[in-house]
């Protein structure tokens, strides 16, 4: 043993000899052992420094002469006792030959053996785990606040943005005011942190951040940035063309100048001077309030897709640009220059108008060409637009005037009312008809064929069964044996009609005068069954007899049956033949009353309970209408408006062409258009004597009308009761 195991012996023992009794009897068989599990305990600083203290003792304590002289002598006696086995253990001679009293000494000596040995090994345990566990708790806290915030660039005064080595991206500790400028020449989001950031000068992101990255201004929660905090300052300036730039804190800025690939504005701001944007693409997702005067304007300069879809209060000019105005917001005014164009789905208050030409040639970026009623997307010209063209569509456009505009394409519905000036060309946008009825044809050689009835401009028609893929069609009928009969049961087939215009593509204006959006769907549910032949060859034909048309509805006849049903737009009505004629006719033109869109559809029936009836077969036919020569009335009023009233053809949904000459408070005269569908108006600018010339339009079924001249009169004075 060395000397410091010799310490942890009580005194007077002889120590060489018990720690050969202790080693000779294993601890788990001790009389005294307890097999205790040793406690994982983190001491305290001053246990630990008791531990080092009592250790260094023990290092240093002198050791008792006269004991250990004793103690060697002791030892040389009991070792002539003692046998060694073949692993250098020693053990304990039981012969006659060991020393007198030893087994008793040994055995009085183990619990307290035990003892020392088992705190000595407990405390060395201890003192190991604990280590152990106070490095993984400050590693557990440490690695991720270090990786948190390795790229932080922590902001408490204007000078920490200019610590860029720092980190990657700046992060407000707290409300920072920059007095003057601030400029920034990397391309590093800026995290408020739910603080504001004032400058008081020019925040500018120069040419030093100009990469293809995108640069965030708001709060960052988790990997983006949301509303939370306030960005305000003189003026805010963007000379980065090549990066996205997105404002997603609410802004208070004087003016503001974005030069980028794409900007977006994500909340709310406010303006008082000039917001202009270059971009490819702009999206203002949060409302722009401007403040009052001549330069509180928003321009879009060559973005080839402004997505605007919450309200700017002010005027929005567009320069070589192209905006799609949402159905849900709301601009003060519009100004194009010639290369422009504005698809509106929402509202402009003061009206849209042109922008004097400029000498420079338009640029116009490529693109696919798409956009979306309700978002707004990227709308670009696959050349360059040298005419402006506004669309004003959907269901909820409001737009007072129209004025020096090249091309404009009006959708109209009930209540339209716009005044257009001086714009060079109007077209019409309509909605087609939904199919007045589909059906179900069996024919001859054991096909089904679905029949729609057909649809006044449709140019096509589409199909679907049973929710599947729409199928283009050149005809209204389609060929569905294949879809049906591979599964039996009832299933559902609908058809629209197609136009030539869509919102996908709103500036595709075509040659046409008028354009047609795909109608409204029509759907029929269909279950097969052996019946009668369903009635086929079925057409109507139209001839004219004493000046008048007459409608006749021919079919094949079907053998065995003795009567037909025919419906006409589901009116039924029954015809027996006579004779045995292979041919069935049946004259059907007092059964269309009106102009509009007929389907008619024929069944086979049989006296015999046996035979079943046929199933449908189904016809159409258009019976169109000239709408009469508009009747009118124009007089002056006391107020010097003329109230001009039209009257045509009744029950139908008529709009009004309405133009005149009209004197201008100047004194010139100018050409007026008014499209109106109300029947009584008042008109400005007009003297007793002036013409007035006036078409009715009606979509649908009719024809327009001749055009109907009527001279503006004085209004015939008030005669006294007698």
């Amino acid at each position: 043993m060395d000397d410091k195991e010799k310490d942890f012996m009580p005194e007077g023992v002889d120590k060489e000899k018990d720690a050969l009794l202790a080693d000779d009897i294993p601890l788990d068989e001790h009389p005294d052992f307890v097999d205790e599990p040793v406690e994982t305990v983190e001491p305290r600083a001053e246990e630990t420094s008791t531990l080092l203290s009592v250790s260094e003792e023990k290092d240093n304590a002198p050791e008792p002469e006269e004991e250990v002289k004793e103690e060697e002598k002791d030892m040389e006696e009991k070792e002539e006792t003692t046998n060694v086995v073949d692993d250098d253990t020693p053990v304990i001679d039981e012969s006659e030959t060991a020393v007198p009293g030893a087994e008793e000494m040994n055995e009085a000596l183990k619990p307290k053996l035990k003892e020392t040995s088992v705190k000595k090994k407990k405390r060395i345990l201890i003192a190991v785990v604990s280590a152990v566990v106070i490095v993984a708790i400050v590693l557990a806290i440490a690695l991720p606040i270090y990786f948190v915030n390795k790229d932080k660039i922590f902001v408490k005064s204007a000078e920490d943005f200019m610590n860029y080595d720092e980190g990657k991206y700046f992060v407000l500790d707290k409300d920072v005011t920059v007095d003057g400028d601030l400029t920034i020449s990397r391309a590093y989001n800026i995290d408020l942190n739910g603080h504001s950031l004032v400058v008081t000068g020019t925040l500018k992101y120069d040419e030093g951040a100009d990469t293809e990255k995108t640069i965030y201004i708001g709060t960052k929660k988790g990997d983006s940035y949301i509303a939370k905090g306030l960005l305000q300052a003189g003026t805010i300036e963007f000379a980065t063309p090549c990066a996205n730039v997105v404002l997603a804190s609410s802004v208070t800025v004087g003016t503001m100048n974005i030069n980028a690939n794409e900007f977006t504005l994500a909340s709310s701001a406010q303006a008082n001077g000039t917001v202009t944007v270059k971009a490819a693409k702009a999206n203002i997702k949060g409302a722009i309030a401007f403040g009052e005067g001549e330069n509180a304007k928003f321009v879009a300069d060559n973005v080839a897709a402004l997505n605007v879809n919450a309200n700017i209060s002010s005027a929005v000019e567009l320069k070589y640009s192209t905006m799609t105005l949402a159905k849900n917001a709301t601009v003060g005014s519009v100004a194009l220059d010639p290369a422009s164009r504005a698809a509106v789905y929402g509202k402009v208050t003061d009206g849209i108008t042109t922008l004097s030409e400029t000498e420079e040639t338009p640029e116009v970026p490529e693109g696919d060409g798409t956009t979306d009623e309700n978002e707004g997307s990227e709308i670009l010209a696959d050349e360059p637009a040298l005419n402006n063209i506004v669309v004003l569509i959907g269901t909820e456009f409001s737009c007072p005037t129209v004025s020096g505009i090249n091309t404009v394409a009006i959708e109209r519905r009930s209540g339209l009312s716009v005044d257009l000036y001086n714009c060079a060309t109007v077209k019409y946008i309509d909605r087609l008809a939904a199919p007045v009825d589909i059906n179900i044809d069996e024919r001859a050689d054991g096909s089904l064929v679905a029949v729609s009835s057909k649809v006044q401009n449709a140019q096509g028609y589409a199909f679907r069964i049973d929710g599947k893929e729409w199928i283009d069609m050149e005809t209204n009928e389609f060929n569905i044996t294949a879809q049906l009969t591979s599964q039996t049961g009832t299933h559902r087939i609908e058809v629209y009609a197609k136009g030539n215009y869509s919102y996908d593509d709103p500036f595709a204006l075509g040659e046409s005068s008028t354009l047609y959006l795909n109608g409204e769907t029509t759907a029929c549910e269909y279950t097969y069954r052996i019946q009668l032949a369903t009635p086929s060859n079925l057409n109507v034909t139209v001839s004219t007899v004493e000046g008048k048309q007459v409608y006749t509805l021919t079919f094949d006849k079907v053998a065995f049956a003795t009567a037909y049903e025919y419906y006409v737009n589901g009116t039924k009505y029954v015809f027996s033949p006579e004779g045995d004629d292979a041919l069935v006719s049946i004259d059907i033109t007092d059964k269309l009353t009106a102009a509009g869109a007929y389907a008619i559809r024929v069944v086979a029936t049989a006296d015999s309970a046996d035979i079943l009836t046929s199933k449908a077969a189904m016809t159409s036919t258009i019976k169109i209408d000239k709408l009469l020569t508009p009747t009118l009335s124009a007089t002056m009023q006391e107020d010097g408006r003329t109230l001009l009233t039209i009257s045509t053809t009744e029950g139908v949904s008529t709009t009004y062409l309405v133009t005149y000459e009209a004197t201008m408070q100047d004194g010139s005269r100018q050409s007026v258009t008014l499209v109106t569908t109300n029947s009584s108006v008042y008109l400005e600018g007009l003297v007793e004597g002036d013409s007035i010339t006036v078409t009715a339009q009606a979509s649908g079924y009719y024809t327009e009308s001749d055009p109907s001249t009527v001279t503006v009169s004085a209004q015939a004075p008030v005669v006294p009761e007698q």
